[in-house]
Parts: structure tokens; C-alpha cells; sequence
């Protein structure tokens, strides 16, 4: 409930910390399109270590370390073949039916 009041009220810059981490896997994949359309018009900003919103997010930031070493869409994430993929492919099994591969460099 949370999520949906936060979006909601359409300000122009929203932020969720670890929205979906109380969910199972399969009822964040049906979250996240409506979070999506219920923030249409505002920016957010969403931490999380669960990777099942990324796919639907614009852009993609990576950390390590305290450092962002990726940037980029989900897609060009996957394909670059670093660090994001690594993580995606151990939690692809959540929002899959099998794992996608990253393709290599």
C-alpha cells in the first residue's frame, strides 16, 4: 500500500527502497507494470536487490563497491555481459520459466 500511495500522489520525483522484498517473485513480476503505470509522469528512483523490476526500468545503474561500474538498459546490460548479467542469470529462474543468457563480450 505504501508503493501505490507514494505513486499515487504524482510528484515529480519518487523513491522505493527494496519495494518487492516482501513479495514472492511472481507477484512482483505483476507488480511492476502497475507500479509503472500508476507513477506515469513522475520519475522513480527504486533500490533493489531483487532484479525483477529492471527489465521495465529506463535505465539501470549497477553498484560494486561503492562505485557504479554499469550503466544502461536492462538489454544492453545483458548484453555487455558483466556484472549485471552475472547477477540477472542467478536470479532469472524467479522471473522465467529458464535462465537468459547474457551473450559474451
Amino acid at each position: 500500500m505504501a508503493i501505490a500511495r507514494g505513486l499515487v500522489r504524482r510528484r515529480g520525483l519518487v523513491v522505493l527502497d527494496e519495494p518487492t522484498a516482501a513479495i514472492d517473485p511472481v507477484t512482483e513480476v505483476e507488480l511492476c507494470p502497475r507500479m509503472l503505470e500508476m507513477g506515469a509522469g513522475s520519475t522513480a528512483i527504486v533500490v533493489s536487490h531483487r532484479l525483477g523490476v529492471a527489465p521495465y526500468s529506463d535505465r539501470v545503474l549497477v553498484p560494486d563497491q561503492g562505485r557504479i561500474v554499469e550503466d544502461g538498459s536492462h538489454d544492453e546490460l545483458l548484453a555487455q555481459g558483466g556484472l549485471y548479467a552475472r547477477l540477472w542469470n542467478a536470479q532469472a529462474s524467479w522471473y522465467t520459466d529458464r535462465p537468459v543468457q547474457a551473450s559474451s563480450p
